[in-house]
């Protein structure tokens, strides 16, 4: 995914990996952590651990701005459609 807005996250519980998609480098957030999400970077979010991951997503933007774009024809997306989710 990448983010047109800036969206700023927060780690409540757990541990938030997001793993780049160009170079397959992981950074690791834990609760109580906070960062700028990337935005022009291909990137997903994971749950490498054994315990549930919240975060709070605070998107700084207009209305009617996706605050998620998937790339076309991915999994993730589809999913989204199917659910109507993102």
């Amino acid at each position: 995914m990448v983010h047109p807005l800036p969206a700023y996250l927060y780690v409540l519980e757990g541990t938030l990996t997001v793993e780049f998609a160009a170079d397959g480098s992981r950074h690791k957030f834990n609760a109580g952590q906070a960062f700028l999400q990337a935005r022009t970077h291909w990137h997903r979010g994971r749950n490498d651990g054994t315990t549930p991951v919240h975060f709070l997503g605070v998107f700084v933007g207009s209305k009617d701005v996706p605050v998620i774009m998937h790339p076309p024809n991915s999994k993730s997306a589809q999913e989204s459609e199917a659910v109507g989710t993102r």
